[in-house]
C-alpha cells in the first residue's frame, strides 16, 4: 500500500511543476499581452497557442514523473514482474482553446482586468498538468494486473466534492471512470494492490463518471443529485476532512 509520506512526497512534486507552470504561463502572457496591447482578438489567439505548447511540455513531464514514481511504488510493494507503467499526455488543444476564448471575454469590456484574466489562464494550465500526473496513474492502474485499481487522496484544506469523491480509502475499479478535479484541486491518484480494499460508494462513480454525452438535462440532475448528497452527508464529510488535514 502506497502511504500517506509516500502520497505527500507525489502531491508535493507535483505542486512545484504546477507553480513553474503558472509563473512560466503568467510570463509568457505578459509577453504576449505587451506584444498586442489593445488587441484583444490577437492576443486571444496567441494566448491559445501559447498555453497549448506550455501544457504540452509539462503535461509531459508530470506524466513522466508520475510514471516513475507508480514503477517505484510496485517495486516497494514487493511487485516483481514485466509490468511498466507508460507516462500520459493528454490533448487539451479543444479545452485550452475554450477556456482561452471564455476568459478573454473580459479583455472586450470598457475596464478589463488583465490580471484576473492571467490568473485564470494560469490556474487552468496548471490543471492540466496535474491531471496528466492522475491520468497517469488512474490508466495504468487500469493495465496493471496485480492493481485493485486506484485511490483518490488529498492532503489539507479539501471541497466537500472532492471529499466525497475520497471516501474513507475506497478504490475505484472501473477504468472508464475519470478523475474528476477543478481548477485549484489538490487531489491525486495512487495506485492500490490490496485486493481487499473496498470500493468507493456509488455516487463517487456517478460524479467522476465523463459527462460529456451528457445532456443539458441529464447534467443538471447529476449535479443535482450530487449536490443532494453533499447536503445530507455533512457530518460524515467534516469526520473525512479531519482525515485529511
Amino acid at each position: 500500500m502506497v502511504t500517506a509520506s509516500q502520497e505527500y512526497d507525489m502531491q508535493r512534486a507535483l505542486a512545484g511543476l504546477r507553480v513553474t507552470v503558472q509563473k512560466r504561463m503568467t510570463a509568457a502572457l505578459r509577453v504576449v499581452a505587451e506584444q498586442y496591447a489593445g488587441d484583444p482578438r490577437r492576443f486571444r489567439d496567441a494566448a491559445i497557442g501559447v498555453m497549448q505548447n506550455l501544457t504540452k511540455q509539462y503535461g509531459g513531464q508530470a506524466g513522466e514523473f508520475a510514471a516513475q514514481w507508480y514503477n517505484a511504488m510496485r517495486v516497494n510493494e514487493g511487485i516483481r514482474d514485466r509490468f511498466v507503467a507508460r507516462g500520459y499526455i493528454g490533448d487539451y488543444d479543444v479545452e485550452v482553446a475554450e477556456t482561452i476564448r471564455r476568459t478573454v471575454a473580459e479583455l472586450f469590456t470598457q475596464a478589463p482586468d488583465l490580471e484576473a484574466v492571467f490568473e485564470s489562464i494560469t490556474a487552468r494550465a496548471s490543471k492540466y498538468v496535474a491531471d496528466d500526473a492522475r491520468e497517469t496513474v488512474r490508466r495504468n492502474a487500469g493495465r496493471d494486473p496485480r492493481a485493485r485499481g486506484w485511490r483518490r487522496v488529498a492532503h489539507g484544506e479539501t471541497c466537500d466534492f472532492c471529499l466525497m469523491l475520497v471516501g474513507r480509502g475506497g478504490v475505484y475499479t472501473d477504468t472508464s471512470v475519470r478523475f474528476a478535479s477543478h481548477t485549484h484541486c489538490n487531489c491525486g491518484a495512487v495506485p492500490e494492490w490490496n485486493q481487499n480494499v473496498p470500493e468507493v460508494p456509488s455516487i463517487a462513480y456517478r460524479a467522476s463518471e465523463s459527462r460529456a454525452g451528457l445532456s443539458d438535462r441529464a447534467r443538471a440532475r447529476l449535479n443535482k443529485n450530487i449536490q443532494s448528497w453533499i447536503a445530507d452527508n455533512q457530518e460524515y464529510l467534516a469526520s473525512l476532512r479531519s482525515d485529511v488535514a
